[in-house]
């Protein structure tokens, strides 16, 4: 089965889980410690992701559905938005 990444709206707002966030950062989900502060790596590692994905698009104001959809592609995950598929 291939990687799952899910993003639920809860109270209007979007809640991602690790693979989702995993995505965005371009770090390994395991590398993710639950509700804690995010590592200077991991932060480096999204804003240089970001660079990557305004690049490739020419997008230079992303929103975080179309950087999620983009790396789902690109890694082969599905990608799971309120219940429904929006990248296989």
């Amino acid at each position: 089965m291939k990687n799952r990444a899910e993003v639920r709206t809860i109270n209007g707002e979007p809640m991602l889980d690790a693979r989702c966030t995993a995505l965005l950062l371009g770090v390994d989900a395991s590398d993710l410690a639950g509700g804690q502060k995010l590592s200077e790596s991991a932060v480096r590692s999204g804003i240089r992701r970001r660079k990557e994905y305004e690049a490739a698009t020419g997008n230079t104001e992303p929103d975080m559905l179309g950087v999620l959809s983009h790396y789902a592609r690109r890694e082969g995950v599905t990608l799971i938005v309120d219940g429904v598929t929006v990248v296989d």
